[in-house]
């Protein structure tokens, strides 16, 4: 990862890059795009989270005035990751996405240091994960019938 303004951007074969979240937080569309009709998405957020927008709105031309299209598409990303989450949701409801969320808030900052917060959320989603194994195998064995069919 390589958050905007908290780090500099990743080169790669001669392309800066910075974190995918940046231009597309939730890919659900995309990998319908590509041809999966059945996804699994896991957010770090809980149900009914709402992404505000940033305080430090205001700064982010300045401090990324190299990059004005980043910068453009860092001021509208709450209403962008908003709008991402109720398409999720949408896409769950018609059963063709299965959403895991985390159980809580996670108590984990952006660009957090501690090992303990980080192992603590790690085992929250480890959990989480194990609980819901079966419906993730269930929904994509589910797949797989009607692919055969």
């Amino acid at each position: 990862a390589s958050m905007p303004i908290f780090s500099e951007p990743v080169e790669i074969g001669g392309r800066r890059l910075l974190d995918g979240g940046v231009s597309d937080s939730i890919p659900l569309r995309y990998f319908q795009y590509k041809g999966f009709d059945r996804n699994v998405v896991i957010l770090t957020q809980p149900k009914g989270y709402v992404k505000k927008k940033s305080k430090a709105a205001p700064l982010i031309p300045i401090a990324l005035r190299k990059y004005p299209m980043v910068a453009k598409r860092l001021a509208n990303r709450a209403e962008a990751y908003n709008r991402q989450v109720a398409y999720v949701e949408e896409q769950a409801a018609l059963g063709n996405t299965l959403v895991i969320y985390p159980p809580c808030e996670l108590e984990v900052g952006k660009t957090e240091h501690d090992p303990n917060k980080l192992r603590l959320v790690y085992e929250i989603g480890r959990e989480e994960g194990e609980r819901m194994l079966e419906e993730v195998v269930e929904f994509l064995k589910d797949n797989s019938v009607a692919e055969e069919s």
